[in-house]
């Protein structure tokens, strides 16, 4: 099974978190699957262009490689290349943090065969706004082998009592804030350590040191960073409900509410044994079942199964020429302007925005409409 992989390359944010970016471990062959990487950073096997179509991908693949699928990781953080619509192979996206920015979002589900998203939370979302039936839920993120602790530090040598580590914006995710503030209720009876925007290493060191750590989602998804926690022997505090998908409640995570996480988090850390034998529990899950590279081709399998009998429908195709240009130009605009620092696929300065200017000019030089001439005086 050849697969042809979207990567960020040498990009920088893709060390942070590393399990987060499939580069960092995967290698060209993998149990039963051959793999080529192409991006727009050195470090991927074939380098695009920003402006260069998804043909230019085609014609420099090796003599006589054609994938089985082609997979857009960690898709909303990188641009949905030019023309991949007419793949002449089924594409895979996958979508773990969709919500950032919509419009992005539906122009890759309008462009591909399947979207995989975090959990069924999130896929759900993705059918509502796009009113297409090509979203599925896989978790896919695991921690590398690298960062398991060979043995995790017993519970009660641990320095800090709760861990939350988050970034915190309340225009579009108050629900953190609202947790820290709960947790600071806290801190004149445990010790609390909140910090935000560490590094990796840093964070793995902070998990090693933890009883137990925050995890939230707003979506009621389950984190990408719960398998981080366990593969530490950190015990993960959870509201959600997927998790449940993974991991047992009151045996090896423990859940939580508004309402009871005081009294949760006050019963465990008087309860040291069975805070151990969780810890124990759930150490061993993480490791036997959420390696990165395990994760990775389970991924890979699961999307081979969802693409089985589908019907190719990619909703783009349907457009005219200049609803093409004006959608492209629409994805160049949000792609300059979607990226947190250090996460996104590159720094190409004002090409992105001279590239969604081109566009619209072409729908325009077409068909003259509102949303165009709106959306080509918003560029300039």
């Amino acid at each position: 099974m050849k697969v042809l992989v979207l990567g960020f390359g040498n990009a920088k944010g893709r060390f942070n978190p590393p399990s987060t970016h499939c580069e960092n471990f995967i290698s060209r062959n993998m149990e039963e699957y051959e793999i080529i990487t192409f991006g727009y950073n050195e470090g991927v096997d074939i380098v695009i262009h920003l402006e260069d179509d998804f043909k230019t991908v085609l014609e420099r693949l090796p003599q006589g490689w054609m994938p089985d699928y082609c997979l857009l990781w960690l898709a909303e953080w990188n641009l949905l290349p030019r023309g991949i619509e007419y793949a002449p192979f089924p594409t895979v996206a996958w979508l773990p943090d969709w919500d950032y920015n919509i419009p992005y979002t539906r122009m890759y589900a309008e462009s591909v065969d399947l979207i995989i998203s975090h959990g069924e939370p999130d896929s759900k979302a993705v059918r509502a706004f796009t009113g297409l039936d090509n979203a599925v839920a896989f978790h896919a993120v695991g921690v590398m082998q690298e960062y398991f602790a060979d043995t995790p530090k017993k519970i009660k040598d641990r320095k800090y009592d709760i861990l939350y580590n988050t970034w915190i914006d309340d225009a579009i995710q108050p629900g953190r804030s609202e947790w820290i503030c709960r947790l600071c209720s806290l801190s004149d009876r445990y010790r609390v350590h909140i910090d935000k925007n560490l590094k990796y290493p840093e964070y793995i060191a902070l998990l090693r040191d933890s009883k137990l750590v925050l995890s939230y989602s707003r979506h009621g998804s389950i984190a990408v960073r719960v398998a981080d926690a366990g593969a530490q022997g950190a015990i993960v505090l959870d509201p959600g409900e997927e998790i449940k998908q993974y991991f047992t409640p009151n045996e090896e995570y423990i859940p939580i509410t508004e309402k009871d996480f005081a009294e949760q988090i006050e019963w465990y850390l008087k309860n040291e044994k069975t805070l151990q034998e969780m810890s124990d529990k759930f150490y061993k899950k993480v490791t036997e079942n959420f390696e990165a590279r395990k994760r990775f081709i389970e991924m890979l399998r699961f999307a081979e199964k969802c693409l089985k009998g589908r019907k190719s429908e990619r909703k783009f195709n349907s457009y005219t020429e200049s609803d093409k240009c004006i959608r492209r130009g629409e994805n160049y605009y949000y792609a300059c302007f979607s990226g947190a620092p250090g996460v996104f696929f590159t720094n190409p300065g004002s090409k992105l925005l001279e590239l969604s200017a081109g566009e619209f000019n072409k729908a325009l030089a077409v068909e003259p409409s509102p949303r165009c001439l709106l959306n080509f005086a918003m560029v300039k």
